[in-house]
């Protein structure tokens, strides 16, 4: 009986020791327009020509560029909501592949902004905008010459992307090579 009692006590002082608090959202993270322009510089609809392996030209047609948000939560004791902004774009080819989707593009705030390319669900790069990878290059792509050029991949699939200014001049998807055609 003592048990119950002692039981009844603790709960009654922990129910009334609990804080009456509402949960609030915070503002968002966001991505912020300049790393917006300098890893998405696409308004969203373009039509882009790529040549695959110097014979069948490959139109990819971006589907609009799109927010989202994801949430996380403050660890205080009256949590709050904090939304984190994602900006992607994806182009369309359904030659390439059933779903469509060969290049995906996405700026993610998650307090650092993160750059994240895809060719068709495999990750080539995921790192802080911070850190643009390796060193720039000069690239020559049907016969036009483009600078400040950084690769960024591996051996199987990979991109030559030219931040803040065209974007995706050249790529590679395993034993395919596509080059943008001016």
């Amino acid at each position: 009986m003592k048990k119950i009692y002692y039981l009844l006590i603790l709960t009654l002082i922990f129910v009334s020791c609990k804080r009456d608090c509402q949960q609030s959202t915070k503002d968002p993270e966001t991505v912020g327009s300049t790393n917006e322009k300098q890893f998405l510089p696409y308004k969203g609809y373009e039509v882009f020509k790529f040549l695959k392996n110097n014979s069948d030209t490959i139109n990819f047609y971006g589907q609009s560029l799109k927010t989202e948000y994801q949430y996380t939560y403050t660890q205080e004791d009256c949590s709050q909501k904090i939304p984190l902004e994602n900006k992607y774009i994806k182009f369309l080819d359904k030659t390439i592949d059933s779903n469509g989707y060969l290049i995906q593009l996405y700026v993610t705030s998650t307090f650092s902004t993160n750059c994240i390319m895809k060719i068709n669900d495999k990750t080539i790069y995921n790192n802080s905008v911070s850190s643009i990878p390796g060193s720039p290059i000069l690239l020559d792509v049907l016969g036009t010459k483009y600078d400040e050029i950084y690769y960024i991949g591996d051996s199987s699939a990979g991109l030559y992307y030219q931040f803040s200014n065209k974007g995706v001049v050249k790529f590679k998807y395993y034993n395919n090579t596509y080059e943008l055609i001016p």
